[in-house]
């Protein structure tokens, strides 16, 4: 999960892969002359003080997640803060492994697909109407 730090909010980075709850992989994008503040992570209340590693993802059971951002400086005085409420989506794959690692790619070009399929099909009736064809 990397962390885009602006403005003073966060933004989650779009994953091309989904990670395991127990085992998330943070990481910080810090807005411009703040990355050599420390930062400390609050997921619906609880902290998370490492700046970058894996960390366990409390258990949550709601559509939304609050997630707040804290810059410290050495002196241990808050600098910068960073809250957004975001959309939460618990993700379960199951099957032998390796399990497809390009899920939302390959999602996305079979709506594609589909999408060209109706394009087609639409260009093909279009063209039958103007031969009279179809009524």
């Amino acid at each position: 999960m990397k962390l885009k730090l602006t403005n003073g909010k966060v933004e989650i980075v779009q994953m091309k892969v989904s990670e395991l709850i127990n085992h998330t992989y943070l990481e910080y994008e810090f807005e411009t002359n703040t990355s050599h503040l420390h930062p400390t992570l609050t997921i619906n209340g609880k902290q998370f003080k490492e700046q970058s590693t894996f960390i366990e993802m409390p258990d949550i059971n709601t559509p939304t997640v609050n997630i707040k951002v804290e810059l410290f400086d050495d002196n241990n005085t808050p600098i910068h803060v960073y809250q957004s409420n975001l959309a939460y989506n618990k993700y379960q794959i199951t099957g032998t492994k390796p399990i497809r690692p390009d899920i939302e790619e390959y999602i996305f070009s079979l709506e594609k697909r589909i999408r060209d399929l109706i394009n087609e099909y639409e260009l093909k009736l279009l063209e039958l109407e103007n031969k009279g064809e179809v009524v």
